[in-house]
């Protein structure tokens, strides 16, 4: 059995703040995906987590 890593969804459409979160999280072990806006955010598999700006 592989232990595969948590997936988090990041959705904010400030280019930086993906960037920043991608590389804290990833630094971290976790599988992240990012989006721009909320339309972008809809995906076939879900994540373990959404981390959302509210604005997006």
């Amino acid at each position: 059995m592989t232990d595969k890593p948590s997936t988090i969804l990041v959705v904010d459409d400030t280019p930086q703040n993906l960037r920043l979160l991608q590389k804290i999280l990833s630094d971290q072990a976790y599988d992240v995906r990012l989006a721009n806006g909320g339309k972008a955010a809809f995906v076939a598999e879900l994540p373990d987590l959404i981390l959302l700006d509210p604005s997006s």
